[in-house]
């Protein structure tokens, strides 16, 4: 029997935290964060600091989430 209990990936964490955004906006904004930490972070450090960042979005209001998503939205680059 396996003792350990798996997590859920970022996008169900926050998914169910939120469950008004839709996969493509939590795709973006995760891809956005993953671009903004790994500037600085990698390997280990990272997933330590997108996991921080999961556990924080899960605890904005719904008012916050917006602005964050409309600000990612703003500056966000989409391929053709």
């Amino acid at each position: 029997m396996n003792t350990m209990i798996e997590r859920a990936n970022r996008i169900d964490q926050i998914s169910e935290c939120h469950p008004w955004i839709s996969t493509k906006d939590l795709r973006l904004i995760l891809h956005h964060t993953y671009m903004r930490y790994a500037e600085k972070h990698s390997g280990q450090q990272l997933q330590i600091h997108l996991d921080r960042w999961a556990n924080m979005a899960c605890s904005i209001s719904q008012h916050e989430m917006k602005n964050f998503i409309a600000r990612v939205k703003e500056f966000a680059v989409f391929e053709p």
